[in-house]
């Protein structure tokens, strides 16, 4: 179930959740679980331990954010930009929809090559719009890469070494 997010409700949200971030039992912890807040500005705020699995945060520009220890899990990322000042430590990416993402640069990383953006977390891989476990990417076969469609096989068999070798030399970080 979606659960439709407005600017004014998410500031209350932020407000309730910063108390109990604080100890004072007049506050509750920010469950943005299944949220939409697809395209919001996400700007200063302090989601450290929230919960916001399944929630559709793509498009979202986030600018000095606090998602530390965060539950993200099958959140949707896409096409959002993590670069400024936002903090994942321990966050929860288990199944984050990150394709197209601009990382912060710790726990989703991001780069471009040719006509392909590349993001990357402990766990998953996303080239374009095509994301896999990067164990995953690295069992498929061309076959399965011609099959799996939306990547030149071409360009595949000339960078998936280099993807790999950036991987292991950079790993994200939980």
């Amino acid at each position: 179930m979606i659960k439709e997010t407005n600017a004014i409700n998410f500031k209350k949200v932020l407000e309730d959740h910063g108390k109990w971030l604080e100890g004072d039992n007049s506050g509750v912890r920010a469950d943005l679980s299944f949220a939409f807040l697809a395209g919001m500005p996400i700007v200063r705020a302090n989601l450290q331990l929230s919960v916001l699995s399944g929630a559709n945060l793509s498009d979202v520009h986030f600018v000095t954010v606090n998602l530390n220890g965060a539950d993200l899990s099958n959140a949707d990322l896409s096409n959002s930009n993590l670069n400024i000042a936002t903090t994942l430590s321990g966050a929860n990416l288990d199944g984050a929809k990150i394709d197209n993402t601009i990382g912060n640069k710790l726990q989703i990383k991001s780069c471009q090559i040719d006509t392909y953006n590349i993001a990357y977390s402990v766990n998953e891989l996303a080239i374009g719009h095509v994301q896999y476990l990067i164990h995953e990417w690295k069992n498929f076969s061309d076959e399965d890469i011609i099959n799996i469609g939306g990547i030149s096989i071409n360009w595949w068999n000339k960078w998936k070494h280099w993807i790999f070798d950036l991987i292991e030399m950079s790993p994200a970080v939980q």
